[in-house]
């Protein structure tokens, strides 16, 4: 927990590739800051519930990686508003988010170190454990998940028409061989 008030981080594109960028810089800011915040565990199941949360803007800082099946993933910093607004602008206040965790070679990049206290949601308090979660049980779901919003997809409608005008190309000179 810290003050975020002279942050520039801009929140402007809320796109998924402007989501994560965002999630990365504040991030970066509140660890140059020393900022502290509350850790959480996930049970087994691999869900934690934070209960008792102030509406606000959220970052999530994974704490280290995952083994699974021999390989090891990491998962981005991420944001999380609360409330959250849905696609029939319906004000939710119970979130799921499922970060997309993705492959790491053998090189480490740096991971967010876990706070040397632990605040709580409100300041004297620990968080408390809420019920189970269950896979689609909130009405909104809020992911980092690559989307492919960088593609040049120009590049792939220039390909495509390209080739629909060779094709067609073909098929009236075939024609024009075999009126004769």
């Amino acid at each position: 927990q810290g003050d975020f008030s002279d942050c520039t981080v801009s929140l402007s594109d809320m796109s998924a590739s402007g989501q994560l960028k965002a999630a990365k810089e504040v991030y970066a800011y509140a660890k140059e800051k020393k900022f502290t915040g509350t850790v959480q565990k996930t049970g087994n199941d691999g869900y934690t519930r934070f209960v008792g949360i102030e509406e606000g803007l959220y970052m999530i800082a994974p704490l280290g990686d995952v083994t699974c099946n021999g390989g090891v993933f990491r998962s981005a910093p991420f944001l999380v508003c609360v409330p959250e607004v849905n696609e029939a602008s319906n004000t939710v206040y119970d979130i799921t988010v499922e970060p997309k965790n993705e492959w790491v070679s053998d090189d480490k990049t740096e991971e967010p170190e876990p706070p040397t206290e632990n605040p709580g949601t409100n300041p004297g308090t620990q968080p408390g454990k809420g019920p189970e979660l269950k896979p689609g049980s909130s009405s909104s779901t809020t992911t980092n998940v690559k989307t492919g919003d960088d593609a040049p997809v120009m590049l792939y409608v220039g390909i495509l028409a390209v080739s629909a005008a060779v094709v067609l190309l073909i098929v009236i000179n075939r024609r024009k061989r075999f009126s004769y």
